[in-house]
């Protein structure tokens, strides 16, 4: 029979029929018959109604109010007039499972059972799609029904292979699930949304509850402990909190090298902030559970810079973001409206640009090659994103232990460069090297990757993998520019905004001249004192299914 889970609409298959898109390499685009072993006919158990499945270069194709096999009319198909009785194909990356089975020598059908991800158009929110039916053997004996079994079972083996083509299938995953997430829905989505594609999948997977940061449970100290020998991936069911608090868990440790890169981590949007999902798998993507479980099952590692943290005698790792000045208020400041979800963000700026308020602040910079020219970091960009993201260099010799601080720590004297150089404006170019800035701010913002929320694009031509950060400042401004400042923030406009200084650095210190206020890191609340920041190129690992960070071309204005 045809089934879905009960979140999909099996209307949705009926209505989004559409002609069959032939491939320029098949056999039917060159006006001959399809090759009958990449199809089936089923009959569905419920209805006693045909299904046709084909298998193209494109991947697998639905066929429904067909009662001839595809193959026995195909020389009368044409690209031009195909049959308008098929819906849109099942890109074989969304295809998960598909299994057959036999009750019995003597039985007269095979059961074929077939598991995928369907996205209507290809953008719509993702949802589970299983399918079920009997393939009726046609033979005079046993040994003709025989030969039509193994048939099917062919086919299904053929359709696992292309699914899986250069993907372990049944990955082992180890599942840490934040209870308390998204408002309290983390395990209810996990139970109705996640859980049944991974299952569908036949990955190994193990949940555990995390507990708060006071308790053994916390998601810090179960990655301390992490097996990544016994597990191909690590996937987190809650918000950006949860990675952060699992990256600087395996960064900790003796072999924390080691640990952080054999430990590919799979972010399943169920927080209030998702930051790291939206960079993977693109804004449409930003709340979908279930594309993200596909990624689990799917995903292509892809390297991922963290940032070194020093204040006083501690350090810790940043994957994401350091705010200071206004865009800390907006983190920490707005946790009342945590419930809004990304909108706090919105309100929070709103009620902060009126108010004009600045922040003085001490900002040392290790400006990088070309790093204050927006037009050139647009076109680096742009031409990054054309390319094939290049392989992953692991560095096998680099031994367990992390890299040391190239630059110091935030208690150490800064150099001489830095010392002799300082400005007390933000200039809109800097000459590659260390500069001192003493000026007041409206916010300083470190970002790692281009998206800070699921709405605010604030680093555009910020690469997850390059060794470099970029910093967004902007200075006092009047109240009519602060409003119209997050305007197309969306899309990435604050970068091409006049009054947005943005500098890319391998290195930065933060000193605050106030004695109160905020400092975000990841969206957590650290001490507000001094902190330097070092990038450690590629020390991470993520999965994303097109085995690099989602981007779009930046505009040239």
């Amino acid at each position: 029979m045809v089934s879905c889970c009960p979140c999909f609409n099996s209307d949705d298959l009926h209505d989004d029929y559409i002609p069959l898109p032939m491939s320029p390499t098949s056999a039917a685009a060159n006006g001959r018959a399809l090759p009958d072993q990449y199809e089936l006919l089923l009959v569905s158990k419920q209805s006693q109604s045909p299904v046709n499945l084909l298998l193209l270069d494109e991947g697998l194709v639905v066929t429904r109010r067909k009662k001839n096999a595809l193959g026995q009319v195909a020389a009368s198909l044409s690209i031009s007039k195909a049959s308008s009785s098929c819906i849109k194909t099942f890109p074989y990356l969304q295809v998960l499972s598909a299994r057959s089975t036999r009750s019995s020598p003597e039985a007269t059908a095979t059961r074929v059972s077939i598991a995928a991800v369907y996205s209507k158009g290809g953008t719509g929110p993702a949802k589970l799609f299983q399918l079920e039916g009997d393939v009726h053997e046609v033979g005079h004996d046993r040994e003709e029904r025989e030969r039509g079994s193994c048939r099917v079972e062919w086919w299904c083996e053929e359709l696992m292979r292309r699914a899986y083509d250069g993907v372990k299938p049944n990955r082992r995953l180890r599942v840490l699930l934040n209870p308390i997430g998204g408002k309290g829905k983390a395990k209810q989505l996990w139970e109705t949304d996640i859980s049944p594609v991974l299952r569908a999948a036949a990955c190994v997977v193990k949940v555990e509850h995390t507990g708060p940061s006071s308790s053994p449970s916390n998601a810090t100290n179960l990655a301390r402990t992490h097996d990544f020998t016994a597990y191909d991936a690590l996937v987190t069911v809650s918000g950006d909190g949860i990675v952060h608090e699992v990256l600087n868990g395996l960064a900790c440790r003796p072999d924390g090298l080691a640990a952080l890169r054999s430990t590919p981590i799979i972010p399943i949007p169920a927080g209030s902030g998702n930051a790291l999902q939206v960079n993977l798998e693109g804004p449409q993507r930003a709340n979908d559970c279930v594309w993200a479980a596909l990624a689990a099952i799917k995903g292509t590692p892809v390297a991922l810079d963290l940032c070194s943290i020093t204040q006083k005698d501690k350090r810790y790792y940043s994957f994401l973001s350091q705010a200071f000045g206004l865009m800390a208020d907006l983190d920490l400041g707005t946790e009342h409206l945590r419930w809004m979800g990304d909108t706090r963000f919105t309100v929070g700026y709103v009620q902060g640009a009126l108010t004009r308020r600045t922040y003085p602040v001490e900002l040392a910079v290790k400006i990088a090659p070309n790093g204050t020219d927006k037009a050139f970091l647009a076109k680096s960009y742009n031409d990054a994103l054309a390319r094939p993201p290049p392989p992953i260099d692991d560095q096998s010799g680099a031994g367990d232990a992390l890299p040391e601080l190239q630059f110091g720590t935030a208690e150490d004297e800064l150099p001489e460069e830095a010392r002799g150089r300082v400005h007390q404006d933000l200039p809109e170019r800097l000459e590659e090297g260390w500069h001192t800035l003493k000026t007041d701010v409206q916010f300083v913002y470190g970002g790692k990757l281009p998206f800070v929320a699921k709405d605010v694009k604030l680093f555009p031509p910020a690469s997850g993998n390059d060794g470099l950060i970029d910093l967004a400042i902007v200075g006092p401004i009047s109240r009519m520019d602060a409003l119209s400042g997050m305007d197309g923030a969306a899309t990435g406009q604050i970068f091409h905004n006049s009054n947005t200084r943005y500098y890319r650095c391998s290195s930065y210190r933060l000193t605050p001249l106030t004695p109160k206020g905020y400092v975000s890191i990841d969206g957590e609340s650290v001490p507000h004192e001094p902190f330097q920041v070092e990038v450690h190129k590629a020390l991470a690992r993520c999965l994303a299914l097109k085995g690099s960070f989602w981007g779009k071309q930046i505009s040239m204005h």
